[in-house]
């Protein structure tokens, strides 16, 4: 009964995103709200009266570059379910006879500006355990199949569900529990300053081959660093990464480690 209850809530939880993310597309909410474009509480008669108020807080909110990049990956994730719903049918069945159920794997991560949302995706762990009932180790608790499913990003799948709700991005700083992201300090909120992404310059940089405050500097440095043009080359990356496996990239490494930083080496002046 725990995990078919289990299962129901995570399974509730994705429909609340499908319904979510369709009614932000056709209504606008996912596309404008996901990033404050619209000033809170605004009053869509007010738009209709073209009343001053709105107007200056459009021409202060407004970002074209955000707008524009929304709708862009809105379209992409659009194109990205044709295949996905099929390969979410296959990881449902490959879970269901490699764990059994449940299938699906709920928790609640923070978001941007710490608001909290509920990440959702294919279970990949065993439950397995020492003799102290502590569990083991991610790793010793992957069986082939799922560490396949892993490396692909197969189990990450119904998280383009939640992009589509304007939860998270595409491209962005993994979303990570509050605990975790309040251990970071001042560091952490920077890092929260972006929507959570299903994949990030972290996860092309070495992902499990990274400690984690390796992961924090290269996430920081995409927020800095963020562009179109960088989040299309994560996007391609990652497919290098699903096919070929992770690797440690020290250059990028040493360039997140030391930016920001003043130069240590001063030339005297004449």
């Amino acid at each position: 009964m725990g995990q078919a209850c289990m299962e129901s809530e995570c399974l509730a939880s994705l429909f609340h995103y499908v319904c979510a993310c369709w009614g932000g597309i056709f209504w606008g909410k996912a596309i404008f709200e996901s990033r404050g474009v619209f000033c809170s509480g605004f009053d869509a008669t007010e738009v209709l009266r073209g009343a001053p108020t709105f107007s200056f807080c459009l021409l202060q909110a407004l970002d074209c570059w955000t707008l524009m990049n929304r709708l862009l990956e809105i379209l992409i994730c659009l194109s990205m379910l044709v295949i996905a719903v099929p390969l979410c049918a296959v990881t449902y069945l490959i879970v269901i006879a490699t764990l059994g159920r449940p299938v699906m794997f709920r928790q609640t991560r923070d978001g941007k500006g710490g608001v909290p949302f509920n990440v959702v995706k294919f279970r990949t762990l065993t439950d397995d355990r020492d003799e102290h009932g502590i569990w083991l180790p991610d790793e010793d608790r992957l069986t082939p199949a799922t560490k396949f499913l892993r490396r692909t990003r197969f189990d990450e799948l119904p998280q383009l569900f939640i992009i589509l709700a304007g939860q998270m991005a595409l491209v962005g700083p993994r979303p990570l529990m509050a605990e975790t992201i309040k251990g970071f300090g001042a560091e952490g909120v920077k890092r929260g300053s972006v929507r959570p992404g299903l994949t990030g310059w972290s996860q092309v940089s070495g992902n499990t081959a990274l400690n984690d405050n390796e992961k924090l500097k290269l996430d920081l440095w995409y927020v800095a660093h963020r562009s179109t043009a960088l989040d299309f080359r994560i996007l391609i990356e990652t497919i290098g990464v699903a096919l070929f496996g992770e690797h440690r990239r020290e250059d990028r490494i040493i360039a997140a480690e030391h930016w920001g930083k003043p130069p240590t080496n001063t030339q005297a002046r004449a």
